[in-house]
């Protein structure tokens, strides 16, 4: 049933190894991204992906290391540049630069995060 994998994926109290067994089921990437219980190892492979959505899921995912959210913060998907700036853990430098985004839409997730203050 791909909607309970799906929750299973996702969900906050799922356990790593059961993680790392839904990994293999490439129809779970996504969630999987997008779980703060992800190890770091995983984050930055689904952040090399091509797939932009995936890499709007680790954008967004509060345990995505610092670095790797300034190099989603430059990203060419302005889907992924938004996902970055909605992140709830995002440093405030990454926050000001992304503030002064060329894109509206990743200008105003920016201003939305609760640590922008202006």
């Amino acid at each position: 049933i791909p909607l309970v994998r799906q929750f299973v994926a996702e969900h906050l109290t799922t356990p790593l190894e059961v993680l790392l067994e839904l990994s293999k089921d490439s129809d779970l990437t996504y969630w999987i991204a997008g779980n703060p219980n992800t190890p770091v190892d995983m984050l930055n492979q689904y952040a090399r992906s091509d797939d932009e959505n995936l890499r709007a899921s680790v954008a967004v995912n509060p345990s995505t290391p610092k670095g790797r959210l300034e190099r989603l913060s430059e990203d060419e998907s302005e889907a992924v540049r938004t996902a970055v700036a909605k992140n709830p853990r995002l440093p405030k430098d990454i926050l000001e630069a992304l503030s002064k985004d060329s894109n509206e839409d990743v200008r105003d997730a920016a201003t939305s995060n609760p640590n922008w203050s202006a």
